[in-house]
């Protein structure tokens, strides 16, 4: 859903995070593209980081995530300009290419990316075309937008012309108190993972991070769980009736986002379904 429009297609790659830049490119180069109105890219570090335990590595791909900013940084440095058609030439801290090229593409692929804490929403807004948030609680949303307008400015760009993306967890249903008893079992693990239980305490919630991850370390679920409250996890997904979750949208979209990613929790086919129906353009007209 995107703010000032009658009508909009998003489609959006989200996420490629253990991909070098040349395969990121090669990504963007597909034969559905010019069927899409807007395609963009969303790079970020957060899954990389979600597979990397504490103290013991990266335990799946190996590849472990030095210099995240830099490294974001750079990546984006060189799908640009690989997406220009542009012969690879690159030395750089963390990321290293020569000779690839592939075909420029027909029209320029905004590169928006993803980030949670203050550097990283900075430098996104400053080198990337768009920002995108996911999960926060919703007393965390206006400093993460002062953020956006931080590295906006230092860019010289005008911090409204940065275009802001949420992901939204949302469920209309008529269960409230169920719903988000099982977004707590099933996302309460989720910021145990080191980028989200900083996040989450940077958020202002240091006691809720700690807990969670001495629970998840002491592999102690009913701990890990428990200090997700109902309270907190009601702040973090958007879930109610129709107009209670349409609410919540429109409060977020005042407060800074642009374009409103709706992703229904698992649930009953019924209420995913007057999930998608409570945002069309007749219900939710913007």
């Amino acid at each position: 859903l995107k703010a000032g429009t009658a009508a909009s297609v998003l489609e959006l790659n989200a996420t490629w995070n253990t991909e070098d830049p040349s395969l990121l490119a090669t990504g963007a180069d597909r034969p559905t593209q010019p069927l899409a109105m807007e395609v963009c890219f969303q790079g970020g570090t957060p899954r990389i980081f979600a597979i990397e335990p504490q103290g013991q590595g990266v335990q799946w791909h190996g590849v472990p995530m030095k210099k995240p900013l830099t490294r974001v940084k750079e990546t984006t440095i060189m799908v640009r300009s690989m997406l220009a058609g542009e012969k690879s030439n690159f030395d750089l801290s963390t990321l290293y290419s020569k000779g690839y090229s592939q075909a420029p593409l027909e029209e320029e692929v905004p590169i928006y990316l993803a980030a949670l804490r203050p550097k990283m929403i900075e430098m996104a807004a400053e080198i990337g075309d768009g920002v995108i948030f996911n999960m926060w609680p919703k007393e965390a949303l206006p400093k993460m937008i002062e953020h956006v307008h931080i590295g906006a400015e230092r860019a010289g760009k005008d911090p409204n012309e940065v275009e802001v993306v949420n992901r939204y967890l949302v469920l209309v249903t008529d269960d409230k108190e169920a719903a988000v008893e099982a977004f707590r079992a099933r996302m309460a693990p989720y910021y145990a993972t080191p980028v989200y239980n900083d996040f989450l305490a940077w958020a202002g919630y240091a006691d809720v991070a700690e807990t969670i991850s001495e629970g998840w370390a002491e592999r102690d679920r009913e701990k890990t769980m428990g200090a997700l409250s109902f309270d907190l996890a009601n702040e973090i997904a958007v879930i109610g009736t129709a107009d209670e979750c349409r609410e919540r949208i429109r409060w977020a979209g005042e407060t800074g986002i642009h374009t409103h990613i709706i992703a229904p929790l698992p649930a009953a086919a019924e209420d995913v379904q007057r999930t998608f129906e409570a945002f069309t353009p007749e219900n939710f007209p913007r």
